[in-house]
């Protein structure tokens, strides 16, 4: 997504360290921006609602600047205020879930009618919620709870919200996060079933369903003329959802990957990251 819109002073340009003249100013010329974003190669543009982020004037103009052009907008909330903006701006996707309260049924519909889809990342707020150190980092209050976050994705499960597969994963910021790429999708697998997700249906929201969500046409399904990027288990994940640890083999681009270890049996553990 290359430079995303983050407001001055807000959470996200702190803990990036993004420079003064890369944030989006109240001033900002947005067309400009939008132009800047998409003329260095990126595939989407990224909002980031938060507090000191973007007016939700700017959020809308964005989203409408954007699909002027055919393309896509992706808006990280977090908490019930960011939810807000994002359902306002109608952007094509959420990323997160409110951890701070739960959805109201009115908000749940409007993502719906609107054609809005959410990627919950459940994972980052399991290990967040086990591990205190990282709330601060998070912006987690003690109004946020693991729970909050069940609760709302199961109603938006429920209310027939697509939802994709993903987790936030950076790999490692050394001294201060470990949240690993691969262990924390199959661990989010996991808790979408525990959420309510049929085994089938989160196979497919982390595949064909979470391509076609994020306009990936090349990828997603095992079928002439797609990239073939297919894991091969030794197990059915259709019968244990936790089978999707029992890799055998591994093909990226139609290069079969070496050194791949079976990881059946692997802790979904929240406090080993």
């Amino acid at each position: 997504a290359g430079l995303f819109a983050v407001g001055p002073n807000s959470l996200h340009a702190q803990f990036f360290q993004v420079p003064p003249e890369l944030t989006l100013q109240p001033n900002a010329d947005l067309g400009l921006n939008v132009d800047y974003v998409f003329g260095n190669g990126s595939d989407f543009y990224k909002i980031v609602a938060e507090g000191n982020g973007p007016t939700q004037q700017q959020q809308n103009t964005i989203v409408q600047l954007v699909r002027s052009r055919g393309k896509a907008t992706y808006t990280h909330a977090s908490y019930m205020g960011a939810y807000a903006q994002a359902i306002a701006s109608k952007c094509d996707g959420i990323q997160h879930v409110p951890a701070n309260g739960t959805l109201s049924s009115s908000q749940v519909s409007l993502i719906r009618s609107q054609g809005q889809f959410v990627t919950p990342t459940m994972e980052v707020f399991r290990v967040a919620f086990a591990n205190p150190a990282l709330g601060p980092l998070l912006g987690l209050t003690p109004a946020d709870t693991y729970e909050n976050v069940v609760a709302n994705v199961a109603s938006l499960r429920r209310a027939g919200v697509p939802l994709a597969v993903g987790t936030d994963a950076v790999g490692s910021l050394p001294g201060i996060l470990n949240f690993p790429f691969g262990r924390t999708l199959h661990c989010e697998i996991q808790n979408l079933v525990a959420a309510g997700l049929g085994n089938a249906e989160v196979l497919r929201a982390a595949t064909s369903g979470a391509a076609k969500l994020y306009k990936l046409s090349d990828r997603g399904s095992i079928s002439i003329g797609k990239r073939a990027d297919l894991v091969l288990l030794n197990s059915n994940p259709l019968t244990n959802i936790a089978n999707t640890f029992d890799i055998n083999s591994v093909w990226v681009g139609g290069r079969q990957v070496t050194g791949i270890l079976s990881s059946k049996g692997t802790s979904c553990d929240p406090t080993t990251y």
